[in-house]
């Protein structure tokens, strides 16, 4: 009986440490898990700030594009009010600007290029 009772003693023991250990590979491989979802969220933030990013630079080079257009507009208004200011200074026939435009004519007129 006494034998008998040791041995079913050991089997016990024994049962109560193998779900002790199982219970401990479980926990582990529920932490690894955890570990693995915050590598991932982590991963996600970091695609997440990535494409923030991308995004603030897209619209920083749509402004700039949108500056340089009004840049390049207003240049061109200037240049047309230039050319009509001088058309119309020039058909008035105001001395100065005639004088002007006879003076570049034969100047351009007696250069060879």
């Amino acid at each position: 009986k006494a034998k008998e009772k040791n041995r079913k003693e050991k089997e016990r023991k024994e049962e109560e440490e193998e779900e002790e250990e199982k219970e401990e590979e479980e926990e582990e491989e529920e932490e690894e898990e955890e570990e693995e979802e915050d590598g991932e969220e982590e991963v996600e933030d970091g695609e997440e700030e990535e494409e923030e990013e991308e995004e603030e630079e897209e619209e920083e080079e749509e402004e700039e594009e949108e500056e340089e257009e009004e840049d390049e507009e207003e240049e061109e208004r200037q240049q047309e009010e230039r050319r009509r200011s001088w058309v119309v200074s020039t058909s008035t026939g105001s001395p100065l600007s005639s004088r002007f435009v006879g003076w570049h004519t034969m100047y351009l007129t007696t250069q060879r290029y």
